[in-house]
């Protein structure tokens, strides 16, 4: 306590709080690696028994303090007088030594280059005198050294800054002071002036202030002053409130006061020399346990032994949550549960509270009654005032659809204008449409489109019953729209069918008009020579008769171009009847159904609903594709999509029954039948339904410059590319045939197939692998009622991407989500499966990714298989990229071997099993992959549901260490059924053949 009494700033208010020390002004608290404090400090070096272990300095670049730690080759006493000194480094005569180093400073001027902090006492330091002192080895005693500013006129004026906060509700209070530049002797008492704020006698041994003195000790006073310059301590202010919220952001504490200490060079630049003073309190809510804490720091309240205490006494990160009690007594009366929560007040999040119906137009019907049966249900028949409604929020609808209003706010306004709705301070009249300023009117327009969480996509929110109103509108909008645009597409699908078959009908039917022509006008002329004889009126009727026959023939012909059916012509003069054939019998019934599917998508919306029910509710508009223009423009294109089977048309009433039974004779069929098929064998290849790309034309369609060498196209059967936005990805679906058989079983015995399970297992490979090189494994290992997916990601072998723009995790996940929406579109995989994960190293970090923002989308999830993989990108990690990136871009274009084998020796693969003909990777893609792998977010909570992991780590095949399987295992909400194993790998393929049959 008389040390605190001491102190220039003591305050008998600080009792109560925790006073920490530091000998170096607490400047060892930018040390913190997650947070920084963008602060200008002056060059430092701290010293721990007689060892410079940091060294803090500010960079051009970055305005927070960089740290250079005790390993560093600079950290050493010649480079660190070197650039105290300001001594250049010169190319032709290197500095090695202290000694050298000291001849070069003699010869020049022996100026103040640094203040040190020796046994508690703090002194100017010159070039020479710095030298000498660390060639000399007096060191035991240095505890810091900071750079000497270069500041003539201003060199001795310290500004200090008191922080005060006893109460939290109440304001902060700032007290700024000015110290004297020059010391006074004392001769005689001094009297307190008013502007003064504190007097501190002191003694120092110094001959300097009187020479007849014989006493060599000399007491003079330290004088600080109030300082009232405004616009200087406003910016002092905000110094000082950048400080405190890092102190209390990185080490969870709650500062009380501070006394920070700045200077200002000619330049106005203000540097932070450090803190005199700290004290601290800790929050009720700090993951620490205070008491223990207190009763340590007691014994030794050093900001160091701080910094222990915090790693000692962390509380663990699990906390359960506090359940809320069956029964609340209050007042003598006791409120259930379910009560309780209703008694929450809760907050619409929609953007319409404030818009209101015109009375006489108060919109649809079918709206009004939803709104009184729902008012029905909540507050039953009694009368109710209609805020309570509002408070109350039933309403709940997707996030989503909040969004795509804000996209699409121009249609929206016009369905808002044409339905009469307006603000509750409208300054329009209702019937003037054309003088409202949609700017002041709807203001909704300008909220946020985007969202930085992705899984916040997902989540559903509740409104008030105004915003139901308004987005009940909008919904019903948005699905009229959606059911129009896929009328249309059917419509485009059919319409370019028949006219592709149309061509080659239409020439076949006109080659055969001409020659019945030609055969008719060579049978007249031989009538007219054989008759001659005969008298002219009757050559005349005969060739009028001729005529007419052919003009009835020709209204024939038109009559069936116009009907689009069979007809028989038969003249007059030939003996067997001629066909004429315009369209395809298998065309002939579709032709027919054209109306009956027209009106009866109109009331059936089974595929409208299926977007709606599946992974998205509401999604984004998407962006302006160059394949689908490219499809409306390019010949050769719209051929390929003329070409569709009919049978690929019937598709989308896979639902019902119809359907179904012709699928049961059609496989009953295929097993009577002796012929073999290759349907028959083990593994069937699924073909999706859609148009087929090659390699070279995707890159053609997205204006990439590839040259057709780096692009290979791959040589396997059945595999389909998906492209997304700036990228296209190749992917192969394996399905075992034996359900096929097993399928026809079930329904001879009158069993339903509904109630199957079928499980989906998809694989993502590591960095630089390509996942088809593990098809003959899946082959080996796949099992019945399973689809196995096989995928590569933007930048691996056969991938179109755009190198000028990065795809980090989020992207990717974003990327495999479309892939499974458009999968589970086209009846290939269902979203009531089971779907099981594997990730290898780099592919499983992108399936916990996704398992971070999917949340309930799928809600049977089987397990994750996850090897070699890790969720944080720490420094390790990083530096292995960035080296690798060094690597790559140095390596030839001609030679992506050189990459291969650089890769493969860095992670001690089996290089002697393993080609790089068999995975053409280029080395714009490992470069991409890094690239985008860097920009990428940790993982963590990466699991919000319980689901069984199987972790495996090894030596081989590996970048990171087994520290990664501990944090994924950690950080996972399903720890309790998480597996970790450590396992010596060898190569890849038998790794994974030894895990799959196991997980399968």
């Amino acid at each position: 306590m008389n040390e605190k009494k001491k102190s220039v700033f003591f305050d008998k208010r600080d009792e109560n709080y925790i006073h920490l020390t530091s000998p170096i002004y607490f400047l060892e608290m930018f040390t913190k690696k997650k947070i920084k404090c963008d602060v200008i400090i002056p060059q430092t070096i701290i010293f721990s028994k007689g060892t410079a272990t940091l060294w803090l300095f500010n960079s051009k670049t970055s305005l927070t303090p960089l740290i250079l730690k005790k390993n560093s080759n600079k950290l050493n006493f010649v480079e660190i007088c070197r650039v105290l000194c300001r001594v250049k480094q010169n190319e032709d005569f290197r500095i090695d030594t202290l000694t050298t180093l000291l001849d070069i400073i003699k010869a020049g001027k022996n100026e103040i280059s640094a203040f040190a902090r020796i046994s508690k006492a703090k002194k100017a330091i010159t070039k020479v005198d710095l030298v000498k002192m660390f060639l000399d080895g007096n060191v035991s005693g240095l505890q810091i050294l900071q750079e000497h500013l270069e500041n003539y006129s201003k060199a001795d004026e310290l500004f200090y800054v008191e922080y005060r906060q006893d109460v939290i509700n109440l304001p902060v209070s700032y007290r700024f002071f000015k110290k004297s530049t020059q010391k006074q002797v004392i001769l005689q008492p001094l009297q307190k002036k008013l502007s003064q704020l504190h007097i501190q006698q002191q003694t120092q041994h110094s001959d300097s202030y009187d020479e007849s003195n014989k006493n060599d000790q000399v007491e003079y006073v330290d004088c600080m002053f109030k300082f009232f310059d405004n616009q200087m301590n406003q910016t002092l202010s905000k110094i000082v409130k950048k400080i405190v919220d890092f102190l209390e952001k990185a080490y969870k504490v709650r500062v009380k006061k501070l006394v920070a200490k700045f200077m200002q060079n000619d330049q106005q630049m203000i540097y932070f020399l450090g803190l005199k003073e700290l004290l601290v309190d800790f929050q009720e809510n700090a993951p620490y346990e205070i008491q223990s804490m207190k009763n340590e720091l007691k014994d030794n309240s050093s900001f160091e032994n701080f910094l222990i205490l915090i790693k000692m006494f962390t509380r663990l990160r699990d906390k359960k949550p506090m359940k809320i009690p069956q029964t609340i007594y209050e007042d003598d009366k006791e409120i259930s549960q379910k009560l309780y929560k209703n008694l929450i007040v809760q907050r619409c999040v929609g953007d319409f509270c404030d818009y209101i119906m015109e009375e006489k137009n108060r919109g649809p019907l079918q709206i009004r009654k939803n709104i009184v049966t729902d008012y029905k249900k909540y507050f039953g028949n009694k009368k109710m005032n209609e805020e309570k409604f509002s408070v109350t929020l039933p309403h709940e609808i997707s996030f989503q659809l909040i969004l795509r209003t804000r996209e699409c706010s121009q249609e929206v306004i016009e369905v808002l204008m044409k339905n009469k709705i307006f603000t509750r301070n409208s300054k329009h009249h209702f019937q003037e449409f054309d003088k409202i300023n949609t700017d002041e009117e709807y203001p909704f327009k300008f909220n946020k489109t985007e969202v930085y969480n992705l899984p916040n996509l997902y989540k559903t929110v509740k409104i008030c019953k105004n915003c139901f109103v308004v987005y009940s509108l909008a919904s019903k909008y948005f699905d009229q729209r959606l059911s129009n645009d896929l009328q249309q597409k059917q419509w485009i699908k059919r319409d370019s069918s028949s006219l592709a078959q149309q061509k080659t009908s239409l020439n076949a039917s006109n080659q055969q008009l001409s020659q019945l022509e030609r055969s008719n006008i060579k049978r007249n002329d031989s009538r007219i020579r054989q008759d001659q004889n005969q008298s002219l009126q009757k050559i005349k009727t005969q060739a009028s008769q001729n005529n007419a026959e052919k003009d009835q023939s020709e209204n024939r012909v038109r009559k069936i171009q116009s009907a689009k059916q069979f007809r028989v012509i038969q003249s007059a003069h030939s003996q067997a009847p001629k066909t004429f054939k315009l369209f395809m019998p298998s065309q002939q019934p579709q032709l027919e159904n054209t109306k009956r599917n027209s009106s009866s998508s109109k009331t059936n919306n089974i595929d409208i609903n299926r977007l709606t029910m599946g992974f998205l509710n509401y999604t984004k508009p998407p962006k302006p594709n160059k394949i689908q223009s490219a499809k409306q423009q390019s010949g050769r294109l719209q051929s390929q999509r003329s070409q569709m089977e009919s049978q690929h048309l019937k598709r989308s009433d896979s639902q019902s029954d119809q359907f179904q039974r012709n699928r049961i004779n059609k496989s009953q069929r295929q097993l009577n039948s002796n012929r073999q098929s290759f349907f028959q064998g083990k593994l069937r290849v699924i073909e999706v339904p859609q148009t087929q790309y090659s390699l070279l034309d995707v890159c053609q369609l997205y204006d990439l410059e590839y040259p057709p060498e780096s692009v290979p196209d791959i040589f396997l059967e059945s595999v389909n590319y998906f492209c997304f936005e700036q990228c296209a990805i190749p992917y192969l679906i394996l399905q075992h045939q034996e359900e096929d058989q097993e399928f026809n079983k079930d329904n001879q015995s009158g069993l339903d197939l509904t109630e199957k399970e079928h499980q989906i297992v998809i694989f993502l490979g590591d960095f630089f692998d390509n996942s088809f090189e593990y098809l003959d494994i899946m082959q080996q290992n796949i099992k019945p009622n399973t689809t196995i997916l096989l995928m590569n990601l933007p930048g691996q072998s056969y991938t179109v991407f755009d190198p000028n723009i990065i795809q980090d995790n989020l992207d990717i996940s974003l990327l495999l989500d479309s892939l499974l929406f458009e999968l589970c579109q086209k009846d290939i995989i269902k979203n009531n499966d089971i779907y099981k994960f594997i990730g290898y190293g780099y592919g499983g970090f992108q399936v916990l990714s996704y398992m971070a923002h999917v949340q309930s989308n799928l809600p049977r999830i089987g397990g994750l298989l996850i090897i070699n993989a890790f969720c944080e990108i720490d420094d390790m990690l990083t530096d292995t990229l960035k080296k690798s990136k060094e690597v790559f871009q140095t390596c030839p274009n001609d030679m992506p071997e050189l990459g291969f084998h650089f890769w493969n020796s860095l992670i001690q693969s089996h290089e002697e099993k393993q080609d790089p003909r068999y995975n053409p990777i280029s080395l714009n893609g490992r470069l991409h992959i890094i690239n985008g792998l860097i920009k990428s977010q940790n993982v963590w909570n990466s699991c919000g549901q319980e689901i069984p992991i199987k972790l495996y780590h090894g030596l081989k095949n590996c970048v990171v260490n087994i520290k990664q399987a501990h944090l994924i295992k950690n950080s996972s909400s399903s720890s309790n059924s998480c597996e970790m194993n450590l396992i010596n790998f060898g190569h890849k393929l038998q790794n994974l053949e030894e895990l799959l049959f196991e997980f399968l």
